[in-house]
């Protein structure tokens, strides 16, 4: 009888193993910064404000000339008591090696499953990280999801902007040739997404590395999804380095991508 008592006991607890829940899968928060002192603050700030753990922030700098890197030591503690793991690294090279290349080693040093995409002089609603991992769970591994913006100021690029919040999701990828048609800040995927399309290029500042990435992306199969809600609110000032990105690269980058699917 003692004997069957603990095969009843085995099964019991094999059955409750079996429904046992998965643990909250690990995000990181992917924060590429390169002189953004005006900024990091309020974006770290907006990283400690997410309702959703456990959450980790990776945050690389990219040779910046100013106070950001004290900035970030000092909102390290802060962060670790929010229960926001931090890892941070630096370049020592004494130039920037451009965006493609800080979220490269942002990502390389995080541990998340899903990486969480924000540039530094950026802020997340508190909400973000909870409504796209739910979207990007729905759709499984494969799938960048991004979500409309809200811009500050206000009035910045008004077209461009209600272009980006207006797209259907088979506009995300019919429309391609026009724009990156899920702004970078807002990109949130399974890190299996990343390894697929080997990273960001690295081609140095000013080379346009979201939209050659989301043309690898969808040559691998991989699927766009989107949250119709403002999560990101998206500045635009003068010192962003979008600004570098020359107008030239991105056609080479459109007609290449045209051409290659005309083959």
């Amino acid at each position: 009888s003692f004997r069957l008592l603990q095969l009843s006991g085995r099964r019991e607890l094999l059955a409750m193993m079996a429904v046992a829940p998965e643990p909250a899968p690990l995000v990181s928060v992917i924060v590429p910064c390169h002189n953004a002192e005006s900024f990091i603050r309020e974006c770290l700030r907006s990283v400690v404000a997410q309702t959703y753990r456990p959450l980790e922030l990776s945050l690389w700098d990219d040779a910046s000339g100013d106070d950001s890197a004290t900035l970030v030591q000092d909102s390290k503690a802060v962060l670790q008591a929010a229960h926001v793991s931090v890892v941070l690294g630096n370049s020592d090279n004494p130039k920037p090696s451009g965006c493609g290349a800080a979220k490269n080693r942002a990502v390389e040093q995080s541990h998340g499953a899903y990486l969480c995409f924000l540039d530094a002089d950026d802020v997340m609603r508190h909400d973000r990280v909870a409504a796209q991992l739910e979207v990007a769970m729905a759709f499984g591994p494969g799938a960048i999801v991004g979500s409309n913006v809200e811009r500050e100021p206000a009035d910045a690029q008004p077209r461009y902007t209600a272009w980006l919040n207006s797209l259907t999701d088979s506009q995300l990828v019919l429309q391609r040739f026009r724009e990156c048609t899920l702004a970078m800040p807002t990109w949130f995927c399974h890190r299996d997404v990343f390894k697929a399309c080997g990273g960001f290029s690295e081609a140095g500042p000013g080379a346009p590395e979201d939209l050659d990435f989301l043309y690898r992306h969808l040559r691998h199969g991989g699927r766009l999804a989107k949250v119709r809600e403002p999560l990101v609110l998206y500045r635009y000032h003068e010192q962003q380095q979008s600004h570098g990105v020359s107008s030239e690269s991105i056609w080479a980058l459109r007609v290449a991508e045209l051409e290659a699917g005309l083959v």
